[in-house]
């Protein structure tokens, strides 16, 4: 083994003092280091986030890390490298690899240090391999750790020197730049190195849990196996298998944790990522003159590629400029540049289809039930019945004929439905509700449960974007899942298979009351299930039994029944009088009919009485027959 010199020693004698934030970094500066590393070239910070696969690292956080550590990392056009990748070719091998091993201050494949090496040197991975092996192997500079059956190397700084020159304890503490203060803590522990070395560090942690944080130096770890081992000790061999182990974490700088220590870690991770989201650009930044972005072709290609790893899910220019440009909500000249990007994808529909906000997915890849009008949602036709009189028990007529009240009825946003609404202006809307609420809610009826839609008109225009045609959101319930569903526009109706998920755990068939809640990103919103009904729109379980029998029984297998019929009969077999809304739901249930189609009945039919905003039917006045002094309405 090589021979240490009190000239080295004191080039690494000054530790510096661990904090968990000390650790953070280099834990963070390790991880981006390899991730680089393992994607083989100059990357993008969306590449080393994908490399490192870790929800707490955030992409900005990558990149605030990256920029903080320019003594590692270099930026070249929109991509990130290492700098020991731009070392002076013409350098000594030896010296070459030593600083590779160093800066990835980890035990390393020789394939990987190979490709490093050829990285510099200009050559293939390939064409080194051999010599990058035989200076690890041959050099007397580095150990061989066995790893799961591979090879990893290290170097012997990083191993217990225990040299046959060394005739004193003192001597190995002092060429392995250790101290008897350091050591001291862990001399009267009872731990078992012959039968168990992993737990024998996790005990090591556990007596440092004091300390924040809970580190040990691999010296420490080693020279303590080595006392209590002897000539059984050996240095490599208890590296590779501390390194194969779950039940620690290697650390750089030779060092180790457990997994809780690295969990804080990461949780320290998040929260650096919200504090960075929460302040604006240095003010070097500010400084800087901004370019307008360009979005070129090859820029247009990545965006392709982003969009089909994405599959059926619409992607946000906001992934774009992130993920191709390397620019966030954070940076200056965010606003412009998404807007730069938007617009170049929307030129661009033969690539990309726009789905609303900042939302594109795949031209083509629209769900195919969208655009189609269930056929419980269409007004059947109906022949029309004439009586003696020569009047028409389902005719039309003008609002203007309507009973008091019913003209303002009709315009409520929850009586109407798809293929029956209003413009949203000419809507009566519930107290507070437009486009501009942070929260509406909408009741749900049957026929929309049944089917996995929602109609528009319940929904204020403007609430969610108006164009295009189709506009794709997200729905997060309070678990945080996320649903997909579509605003159609040409059909007024909102879409999609995550209706049928939200709606499974509502428990009325009639009339629930769920919330919309809109979300600091545009186009995704809060789904919530208040568990609440709507009194006029709740329709009770026997209730709805003794509707639907009557659909079956008289409506649809039978002769021709007239819509005033089916009035008549929901209010006859009605327990107690019925709103308007009330009585228009109920009808729904039977056979779809429209708010004025009801409100023309009811207007005109002597046997239906209204009084105190309720509804019922009198048969003595039916005798009454049709009510001349509204014919001058009828359509």
């Amino acid at each position: 083994m090589a021979t240490k010199t009190v000239e080295s020693k004191q080039r690494v004698a000054a530790p510096v003092a661990l904090t968990i934030d000390t650790v953070a970094d280099e834990y963070l500066v390790h991880n981006l280091h390899t991730a680089i590393v393992s994607h083989g070239e100059s990357a993008k910070i969306a590449d080393i986030a994908r490399a490192i696969d870790d929800e707490s690292i955030s992409m900005g956080l990558i990149r605030h890390t990256l920029v903080r550590n320019p003594q590692r990392f270099i930026s070249i056009d929109r991509r990130w490298d290492i700098n020991t990748r731009y070392l002076d070719k013409q350098r000594p091998a030896q010296r070459l690899l030593e600083e590779i091993v160093a800066n990835y201050s980890a035990p390393i494949t020789a394939w990987d240090a190979a490709h490093e090496f050829a990285m510099v040197s200009g050559r293939t991975p390939e064409g080194v391999l051999a010599t990058v092996e035989k200076m690890f192997r041959g050099s007397g500079r580095f150990g061989e750790l066995n790893v799961n059956g591979s090879s990893r190397y290290v170097p012997f700084t990083w191993l217990l020197d225990t040299s046959d020159d060394y005739t004193k304890d003192a001597d190995v503490l002092f060429y392995n730049f250790l101290s008897e203060e350091a050591i001291a803590p862990y001399t009267k522990l009872k731990l078992d190195w012959e039968n168990d070395p992993i737990g024998a560090v996790e005990q090591l942690l556990a007596h440092s849990a004091k300390k924040t944080p809970r580190v040990i130096d691999n010296r420490i770890v080693q020279y303590l196996a080595w006392k209590a081992l002897g000539e059984d000790f050996d240095a490599a061999g208890l590296y590779g298998a501390l390194v194969a182990s779950d039940r620690v974490v290697v650390l750089s700088e030779h060092r180790w944790t457990d997994p809780e220590t690295a969990q804080t870690l990461r949780n320290l991770f998040v929260e650096r990522a919200q504090a960075l989201a929460d302040v604006p650009e240095e003010e070097e930044a500010e400084a800087e003159e901004a370019t307008p972005l360009n979005v070129s072709d090859e820029d247009l290609v990545e965006f392709e590629h982003i969009l089909q790893d994405a599959g059926e899910r619409a992607v946000r220019s906001s992934i774009f400029l992130q993920e191709v440009f390397e620019i966030g909500a954070g940076d200056r000249t965010f606003a412009n540049d998404i807007q730069t990007v938007t617009d170049a994808l929307q030129a661009r529909t033969d690539r990309f289809e726009w789905v609303g906000y900042d939302r594109f997915r795949v031209p083509g890849t629209l769900p195919p039930y969208i655009g189609q009008m269930p056929e419980n949602l269409t007004f059947p036709i109906v022949p029309q019945i004439e009586t003696p009189e020569g009047d028409l028990l389902d005719q039309l007529m003008e609002d203007e004929g309507f009973e008091r009240g019913l003209e303002r009825e009709v315009l409520s946003s929850v009586a109407q439905d798809v293929n029956d609404q209003e413009p949203s202006e000419s809507t009566v809307w519930p107290e507070g509700v437009s486009a501009d609420s942070a929260t509406i809610d909408l009741v749900l009826k049957a026929h929309h449960k049944e089917i996995g839609t929602f109609p528009l008109c319940q929904i204020p225009l403007g609430f969610l974007a108006v164009e295009p045609n189709i506009v794709e959101i997200v729905l997060r319930d309070r678990n945080g899942v996320t649903y997909q569903a579509f605003a159609d526009y040409d059909t007024q109706l909102l879409y999609g298979l995550g209706l049928f998920d939200l709606y499974s755990d509502i428990a009325a068939d009639s009339g629930a009351i769920v919330r919309l809640e809109k979300t600091g990103i545009a186009g995704e919103f809060t789904f919530i299930n208040t568990g609440e009904t709507h009194p006029e729109v709740y329709v009770s379980p026997e209730r709805m039994e003794q509707l639907q029998n009557y659909r079956a029984t008289e409506v649809e297998a039978g002769p021709t029944v007239a819509s005033f019929d089916i009035v008549k009969y929901v209010l006859e077999h009605s327990n107690a009088a019925m709103s308007f809304l009330a009585l228009l739901t109920e009808v729904n249930i039977v056979r779809r009919i429209s708010r004025r189609q009801l409100a023309s009945i009811l207007s005109g039919w002597s046997g239906f009485s209204h009084r105190s905003g309720v509804w019922t039917y009198d048969h003595k006045k039916a005798a009454q027959g049709y009510n001349k002094a509204k014919r001058k309405y009828t359509i």
